[in-house]
């Protein structure tokens, strides 16, 4: 899937409605854009074919004041055109006053909301433009794209296709490698059992740390009454669904429940290790 990105776009916000981030880009030699949308605080995320600053022939005339409204209505004050993507992922776009304060750590910075929205766009996520008119029932789900998951020699956790690197501290790289390991599931009240496997892992993602530092902290997560695991593997969620958002973290995170197995549920095809 081969996407070019030509501009970005930011509307501030004017009268009630909040402002938004927009990408315009070409696929298969074709228009396309896409937009994050809330409404009443539930997010959504709209995409169509055509440019949102010029008329499509595909659209007839009633169609074509749906599809730039989305864009147009915002007063050309409030409309702005970045041509490269870098400069509002670098923050170019963020003192732009897309909602109020209150709102805005929530809500997100132009910059936040963009690095989100590529993710997005590359994972095939997006409803047609036209259920904002209230077609939902028309709307099937489109397969979620997954990226392949790379851990490399240096064990850095990258996801290609999102051009997404995951960082973790050292122990919760130690507990991801693990489960990385033992793609079937491990049940945490078995996890001394890779206690071996463990000190091994640590060795290597951190190699000058000392011995005695190295084996207390594996003593201190294989303790299951202090439940050092159940956070560090919280914390490993948490961090891939800040990064992916809720839909798309979710075969990368390591799930389980009481008294089952917990396991990373990405394809075996989807994960190359390299170390």
């Amino acid at each position: 899937m081969q996407i070019t990105i030509k501009s970005i776009h930011v509307t501030e916000m004017h009268e009630k409605t909040w402002g938004r981030v927009y990408i315009q880009y070409e696929q298969n030699n074709q228009d396309f854009f896409i937009f994050k949308n809330w409404l009443y605080f539930d997010e959504k995320i709209y995409k169509s074919i055509g440019n949102l600053l010029s008329a499509n022939e595909e659209f007839n005339n009633e169609e074509i004041g749906k599809h730039h409204s989305i864009y147009l209505w915002f007063p050309s004050e409030k409309r702005h055109v970045f041509h490269n993507f870098k400069d509002v992922l670098n923050g170019d776009a963020d003192q732009l006053y897309l909602t109020t304060p209150n709102y805005k750590a929530q809500y997100g910075t132009p910059s936040a909301i963009l690095k989100r929205l590529l993710i997005e766009l590359k994972a095939n996520i997006g409803e047609p433009l036209s259920n904002r008119t209230g077609w939902y029932e028309r709307y099937q789900t489109p397969a979620i794209v997954l990226s392949e998951l790379v851990f490399d020699a240096k064990y850095k956790i990258t996801l290609p296709l999102y051009d997404v690197e995951i960082k973790l501290e050292p122990l919760l790289k130690l507990v991801y490698c693990l489960f990385l390991n033992h793609l079937k599931g491990i049940a945490l009240k078995e996890i001394s059992n890779h206690t071996n496997e463990l000190r091994s892992i640590y060795q290597s993602i951190s190699p000058n740390t000392e011995k005695d530092i190295i084996n207390k902290r594996i003593d201190e997560l294989l303790n299951i009454t202090n439940d050092s695991l159940h956070q560090k593997i919280s914390k490993i969620n948490k961090i891939f669904k800040d990064e992916l958002g809720d839909n798309i973290a979710l075969p990368y995170q390591i799930l389980g429940s009481a008294g089952q197995p917990y396991k990373i549920n990405l394809e075996v095809d989807l994960i190359k290790k390299l170390v």
